[in-house]
């Protein structure tokens, strides 16, 4: 996989605040890289990784120097999983993919907020 020119690449991080995060720790790592906030508990940041293909691991593995995950923390993060070139203008195209790092999922606070029309059949 080829670098981006400068050999970072942009990758977007959330986290949860209420749940077992040492959150000066996280703090210090973004402001390492100095992060730009996107919301709740949302920043982006340029990392420069091994290789792209190693992108998520890295991450993981330097994030784990300034935060001990502990039961119920979840940081989930949006990075560029592979790379094709425009034939057309040669530029980047990035495949953009993201995972869970710490934690599961959990059901989505919306769930069930949306109203599936019922067959108006008889049931028998």
């Amino acid at each position: 996989m080829e670098a981006s020119k400068s050999g970072k690449y942009r990758v977007w991080l959330t986290y949860d605040f209420n749940f077992g995060i040492n959150l000066q720790g996280l703090f210090q790592f973004l402001d390492k890289y100095d992060a730009k906030e996107c919301g709740h508990s949302t920043a982006t940041f340029m990392y420069r990784p091994s290789s792209l293909d190693n992108l998520l691991d890295d991450i993981k593995v330097e994030i784990s120097t300034y935060v001990t995950f502990e039961a119920g923390a979840r940081i989930y993060i949006v990075y560029p999983k592979d790379v094709e070139y425009s034939a057309k203008t040669g530029l980047p195209y990035y495949h953009v993919v993201g995972k869970l790092i710490s934690g599961v999922r959990k059901p989505a606070q919306w769930a069930g907020y949306y109203q599936v029309e019922q067959d108006s059949e008889v049931d028998e």
